[in-house]
């Protein structure tokens, strides 16, 4: 099966490569399902940790543990494994 080709979306996820104490030492609250673990590396199924808007936005009136999500321009999905806190990124604007 060929890949399918896929476009960003207009509100497409920003994602960042994190370790698996990044949320404890930032004290951003996991509030569904879990932080990264060990586990999960190279070689391992593809898992992601959300914030709650992300949450909200694509996932309405469903539990996003376990849901696929598509990253950028990724033709494979990514495995929702927790939901986190909404954080600032870039300021505080």
């Amino acid at each position: 099966t060929p890949d399918i080709e896929r476009g960003p979306a207009p509100d497409a996820a920003d994602a960042r490569l994190v370790s698996t104490d990044y949320f404890d030492v930032l004290g951003i609250p996991v509030l569904d399902g879990r932080g990264f673990e060990p586990r999960d590396g190279a070689g391992q199924p593809r898992v992601v940790v959300v914030n709650q808007a992300l949450a909200r936005r694509q996932f309405p009136g469903v539990r996003p543990v376990g849901q696929p999500v598509y990253i950028g321009r990724d033709v494979r999905p990514w495995t929702i494994v927790g939901v986190v806190g909404d954080v600032r990124q870039r300021g505080l604007d």
